[in-house]
């Protein structure tokens, strides 16, 4: 509607244009933009059990040696 109050003409293949780069837009923020956020929750819980298993391994590895 900004396109032609500013004097312009449309067209199909201007319309057809603008519809596809929205359809795709929407595919990216709806499907794969929390698929990602999902995904880096995910990895940062994972790292963080990593983390307590490595701190849990050294500890105890100190524990034994000074025995």
């Amino acid at each position: 509607m900004a396109y032609v109050l500013c004097g312009h003409s449309i067209s199909a293949d201007k319309v057809f244009s603008l519809a596809q780069y929205f359809n795709i837009l929407q595919l990216t923020m709806a499907i794969y933009y929390p698929l990602a956020v999902a995904g880096a929750a995910e990895a940062a819980v994972s790292i963080k059990r990593i983390e307590v298993k490595l701190f849990y391994l050294v500890e105890t590895n100190f524990k034994d040696k000074e025995i």
